[in-house]
Protein backbone atom coordinates (compact mmCIF):
# COMPACT_ATOMS: atom_id res chain seq x y z
CA UNK A 1 0.00 0.00 0.00
CA UNK A 2 1.58 3.37 -1.03
CA UNK A 3 0.38 6.42 0.46
CA UNK A 4 2.26 9.67 -1.23
CA UNK A 5 5.21 7.61 -2.63
CA UNK A 6 5.75 5.96 0.63
CA UNK A 7 5.05 2.30 0.82
CA UNK A 8 3.70 1.29 4.40
CA UNK A 9 4.53 -2.05 6.46
CA UNK A 10 1.89 -3.80 8.95
CA UNK A 11 4.12 -3.40 11.85
CA UNK A 12 1.57 -5.50 14.55
CA UNK A 13 -2.15 -6.84 14.08
CA UNK A 14 -4.15 -7.51 18.03
CA UNK A 15 -7.63 -9.16 18.13
CA UNK A 16 -9.50 -9.56 20.94
CA UNK A 17 -12.82 -10.52 22.49
CA UNK A 18 -14.02 -9.54 25.55
CA UNK A 19 -17.23 -11.15 27.47
CA UNK A 20 -19.39 -11.91 30.12
CA UNK A 21 -19.67 -14.31 32.80
CA UNK A 22 -16.46 -15.60 32.18
CA UNK A 23 -15.38 -16.56 35.77
CA UNK A 24 -15.21 -20.81 34.89
CA UNK A 25 -12.05 -19.70 34.17
CA UNK A 26 -10.69 -19.61 37.08
CA UNK A 27 -11.94 -23.72 37.69
CA UNK A 28 -10.82 -24.51 33.98
CA UNK A 29 -8.20 -22.71 32.64
CA UNK A 30 -5.73 -25.65 33.23
CA UNK A 31 -8.03 -27.90 31.19
CA UNK A 32 -8.50 -24.98 28.18
CA UNK A 33 -4.70 -24.80 28.50
CA UNK A 34 -3.73 -28.75 28.22
CA UNK A 35 -6.71 -29.05 25.34
CA UNK A 36 -4.98 -26.28 23.40
CA UNK A 37 -1.57 -27.48 24.04
CA UNK A 38 -2.61 -31.00 23.06
CA UNK A 39 -4.57 -29.83 19.54
CA UNK A 40 -2.02 -27.69 18.47
CA UNK A 41 1.41 -28.42 19.67
CA UNK A 42 2.83 -25.45 18.41
CA UNK A 43 2.01 -23.54 21.38
CA UNK A 44 3.26 -23.37 24.58
CA UNK A 45 3.42 -21.78 28.05
CA UNK A 46 4.77 -18.30 27.85
CA UNK A 47 5.35 -18.41 31.60
CA UNK A 48 5.24 -21.22 33.88
CA UNK A 49 3.07 -19.10 36.58
CA UNK A 50 -0.54 -19.07 35.37
CA UNK A 51 -2.66 -17.14 37.27
CA UNK A 52 -6.19 -16.10 38.79
CA UNK A 53 -5.31 -12.80 36.38
CA UNK A 54 -4.62 -14.71 33.17
CA UNK A 55 -2.73 -17.54 31.22
CA UNK A 56 -0.06 -16.55 28.66
CA UNK A 57 1.15 -18.64 25.45
CA UNK A 58 3.39 -18.18 22.50
CA UNK A 59 2.94 -19.94 19.16
CA UNK A 60 6.69 -21.76 18.32
CA UNK A 61 5.88 -20.94 14.61
CA UNK A 62 5.08 -17.55 14.34
CA UNK A 63 5.91 -16.24 18.22
CA UNK A 64 2.18 -15.01 17.98
CA UNK A 65 0.98 -14.41 21.40
CA UNK A 66 -2.05 -15.44 23.32
CA UNK A 67 -3.80 -14.58 26.54
CA UNK A 68 -6.78 -15.42 28.31
CA UNK A 69 -8.53 -14.48 31.39
CA UNK A 70 -11.81 -14.35 33.05
CA UNK A 71 -13.02 -11.38 30.92
CA UNK A 72 -11.29 -11.36 27.73
CA UNK A 73 -8.91 -13.03 25.38
CA UNK A 74 -6.43 -11.81 23.39
CA UNK A 75 -4.08 -12.84 20.02
CA UNK A 76 -1.34 -10.42 19.20
CA UNK A 77 1.29 -10.69 15.95
CA UNK A 78 4.08 -8.12 15.49
CA UNK A 79 6.92 -7.97 12.49
CA UNK A 80 10.42 -9.64 13.92
CA UNK A 81 13.37 -7.43 13.22
CA UNK A 82 14.58 -8.69 10.23
CA UNK A 83 11.44 -9.33 8.50
CA UNK A 84 7.80 -8.66 7.00
CA UNK A 85 4.27 -9.78 8.32
CA UNK A 86 3.56 -11.20 4.84
CA UNK A 87 0.41 -12.22 4.10
CA UNK A 88 1.11 -15.69 4.94
CA UNK A 89 1.72 -14.86 8.10
CA UNK A 90 -1.41 -13.12 8.17
CA UNK A 91 -3.62 -16.57 7.04
CA UNK A 92 -1.74 -18.26 9.74
CA UNK A 93 -2.62 -15.91 12.45
CA UNK A 94 -6.31 -15.77 11.26
CA UNK A 95 -6.12 -19.70 11.37
CA UNK A 96 -4.89 -19.25 15.24
CA UNK A 97 -7.53 -16.93 16.28
CA UNK A 98 -10.02 -19.39 15.02
CA UNK A 99 -8.84 -22.80 16.66
CA UNK A 100 -7.76 -21.29 19.65
CA UNK A 101 -10.98 -19.32 20.14
CA UNK A 102 -13.21 -22.03 19.48
CA UNK A 103 -11.37 -23.68 22.59
CA UNK A 104 -11.65 -21.20 24.70
CA UNK A 105 -15.41 -20.29 24.13
CA UNK A 106 -16.22 -23.78 24.29
CA UNK A 107 -14.39 -24.40 27.34
CA UNK A 108 -15.74 -21.49 29.45
CA UNK A 109 -19.40 -21.81 27.69
CA UNK A 110 -19.10 -17.97 26.86
CA UNK A 111 -22.31 -16.98 25.50
CA UNK A 112 -22.40 -13.12 26.15
CA UNK A 113 -19.85 -10.61 24.41
CA UNK A 114 -19.17 -7.60 25.30
CA UNK A 115 -16.52 -6.24 22.25
CA UNK A 116 -14.77 -7.61 19.43
CA UNK A 117 -11.96 -5.93 17.75
CA UNK A 118 -8.83 -5.75 15.28
CA UNK A 119 -6.65 -3.26 15.70
CA UNK A 120 -3.72 -2.62 12.57
CA UNK A 121 -0.66 -0.77 12.62
CA UNK A 122 0.84 0.27 9.51
CA UNK A 123 4.56 1.92 9.63
CA UNK A 124 5.58 4.67 6.90
CA UNK A 125 9.46 5.01 7.09
CA UNK A 126 11.48 8.03 6.82
CA UNK A 127 15.02 9.48 7.33
CA UNK A 128 14.21 12.06 9.85
CA UNK A 129 11.25 13.57 12.46
CA UNK A 130 11.05 16.60 10.08
CA UNK A 131 9.93 14.20 7.68
CA UNK A 132 7.41 12.39 9.49
CA UNK A 133 5.98 15.59 10.15
CA UNK A 134 5.96 17.05 7.03
CA UNK A 135 4.23 14.26 5.92
CA UNK A 136 1.68 13.82 8.25
CA UNK A 137 0.76 17.15 7.87
CA UNK A 138 0.63 17.25 3.76
CA UNK A 139 -1.77 14.62 4.37
CA UNK A 140 -4.37 16.93 5.06
CA UNK A 141 -6.38 14.84 7.80
CA UNK A 142 -6.14 17.72 9.70
CA UNK A 143 -5.73 21.34 9.28
CA UNK A 144 -4.62 24.25 12.36
CA UNK A 145 -5.34 27.70 12.02
CA UNK A 146 -3.09 30.70 11.65
CA UNK A 147 -4.77 31.97 14.30
CA UNK A 148 -4.12 28.96 16.20
CA UNK A 149 -0.53 28.82 15.75
CA UNK A 150 -0.28 32.47 16.18
CA UNK A 151 -1.51 32.38 19.81
CA UNK A 152 1.19 29.62 21.02
CA UNK A 153 4.24 31.61 19.36
CA UNK A 154 5.10 29.09 16.52
CA UNK A 155 4.98 26.37 14.02
CA UNK A 156 4.41 22.92 15.35
CA UNK A 157 7.03 20.72 15.75
CA UNK A 158 4.94 17.64 16.73
CA UNK A 159 1.36 16.79 15.38
CA UNK A 160 -1.05 13.51 16.09
CA UNK A 161 -4.68 12.89 15.59
CA UNK A 162 -7.19 10.82 17.01
CA UNK A 163 -10.31 9.89 15.64
CA UNK A 164 -13.65 7.81 16.09
CA UNK A 165 -15.93 7.08 13.56
CA UNK A 166 -18.97 4.74 13.59
CA UNK A 167 -19.25 2.36 10.56
CA UNK A 168 -22.42 0.50 9.52
CA UNK A 169 -21.00 -2.56 10.90
CA UNK A 170 -18.02 -2.03 13.19
CA UNK A 171 -16.38 1.23 14.82
CA UNK A 172 -13.06 2.75 13.70
CA UNK A 173 -10.36 4.54 16.08
CA UNK A 174 -8.17 5.79 13.64
CA UNK A 175 -4.64 7.37 15.39
CA UNK A 176 -2.16 9.19 13.55
CA UNK A 177 1.04 10.11 14.72
CA UNK A 178 5.14 10.05 14.60
CA UNK A 179 6.78 7.33 16.12
CA UNK A 180 10.54 6.97 16.80
CA UNK A 181 12.07 3.16 16.96
CA UNK A 182 14.33 2.82 20.82
CA UNK A 183 17.77 1.83 20.55
CA UNK A 184 18.50 -1.17 22.99
CA UNK A 185 21.60 -1.32 24.53
CA UNK A 186 21.94 -5.06 26.16
CA UNK A 187 23.84 -5.39 29.48
CA UNK A 188 23.33 -9.03 29.42
CA UNK A 189 20.77 -8.82 33.07
CA UNK A 190 18.74 -6.46 31.39
CA UNK A 191 18.12 -4.37 28.24
CA UNK A 192 18.07 -0.46 28.28
CA UNK A 193 15.81 1.22 25.32
CA UNK A 194 15.84 4.97 24.79
CA UNK A 195 15.58 7.32 21.68
CA UNK A 196 18.65 8.12 20.10
CA UNK A 197 17.04 11.82 19.39
CA UNK A 198 17.72 12.68 23.25
CA UNK A 199 21.41 11.22 22.92
CA UNK A 200 24.40 14.55 21.97
CA UNK A 201 26.53 13.54 19.04
CA UNK A 202 29.26 11.92 21.34
CA UNK A 203 26.84 9.46 22.83
CA UNK A 204 25.16 8.62 19.45
CA UNK A 205 29.17 8.13 17.88
CA UNK A 206 29.59 6.08 21.05
CA UNK A 207 26.94 3.94 20.54
CA UNK A 208 27.32 3.14 17.12
CA UNK A 209 30.83 2.10 17.61
CA UNK A 210 29.82 -0.55 20.24
CA UNK A 211 26.80 -2.12 19.07
CA UNK A 212 27.42 -4.77 16.49
CA UNK A 213 25.80 -4.03 13.12
CA UNK A 214 22.08 -5.20 12.54
CA UNK A 215 19.93 -5.07 10.20
CA UNK A 216 16.27 -3.91 11.17
CA UNK A 217 13.35 -3.88 8.91
CA UNK A 218 11.67 -1.96 11.25
CA UNK A 219 12.48 2.02 10.32
CA UNK A 220 14.25 4.55 12.97
CA UNK A 221 11.78 7.40 12.41
CA UNK A 222 8.37 6.54 11.09
CA UNK A 223 4.65 7.36 10.54
CA UNK A 224 2.27 5.42 12.05
CA UNK A 225 -1.51 5.04 11.15
CA UNK A 226 -3.20 2.81 14.03
CA UNK A 227 -6.81 1.52 13.10
CA UNK A 228 -8.76 0.14 15.30
CA UNK A 229 -11.95 -1.92 13.82
CA UNK A 230 -14.64 -3.01 17.30
CA UNK A 231 -18.01 -3.80 17.64
CA UNK A 232 -19.31 -3.41 21.07
CA UNK A 233 -21.78 -5.96 22.43
CA UNK A 234 -22.26 -7.76 19.41
CA UNK A 235 -25.18 -10.02 19.34
CA UNK A 236 -23.18 -12.77 18.28
CA UNK A 237 -19.27 -13.35 16.84
CA UNK A 238 -17.50 -15.35 14.32
CA UNK A 239 -13.84 -14.59 15.08
CA UNK A 240 -12.12 -15.89 11.62
CA UNK A 241 -14.44 -13.50 9.77
CA UNK A 242 -13.87 -10.45 11.88
CA UNK A 243 -9.85 -10.17 12.25
CA UNK A 244 -9.70 -11.30 8.49
CA UNK A 245 -11.92 -8.64 7.22
CA UNK A 246 -11.13 -5.81 9.64
CA UNK A 247 -7.82 -5.94 8.31
CA UNK A 248 -8.87 -5.77 4.29
CA UNK A 249 -11.41 -4.07 4.87
CA UNK A 250 -8.89 -0.99 6.92
CA UNK A 251 -6.39 -1.13 4.25
CA UNK A 252 -8.91 -0.67 1.68
CA UNK A 253 -10.69 2.41 3.41
CA UNK A 254 -7.47 4.12 4.25
CA UNK A 255 -5.85 3.80 0.83
CA UNK A 256 -9.52 5.61 -0.48
CA UNK A 257 -9.26 8.42 2.65
CA UNK A 258 -5.28 9.11 1.98
CA UNK A 259 -4.80 8.36 -2.10
CA UNK A 260 -1.59 8.92 -3.27
CA UNK A 261 -2.52 11.30 -5.39
CA UNK A 262 -4.02 14.03 -3.29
Amino acid sequence: MYVRGRQSTLHRVIFEIRYNHGYTYLDRCGKTVNSILQSMPEWILKSEQISPQNAPLVSTANQCTFNFSSNKMRFSIEQPANAQINSSEIERFVEQVDSVSSIVIEHLSLKEFTRIGTRIFYLFPFQDQTEVERWIADLGVFSLSDRFLSAFGGPVENAGVSLVIPGQERTYRICLNGVEKLAQIDFGSEILSLKTTAMSKEQKRTFKQRQPERTYSQPHFAAMIDIDAYLEDPRQIDPKDFVSSSITDSARRLEAAIRADI
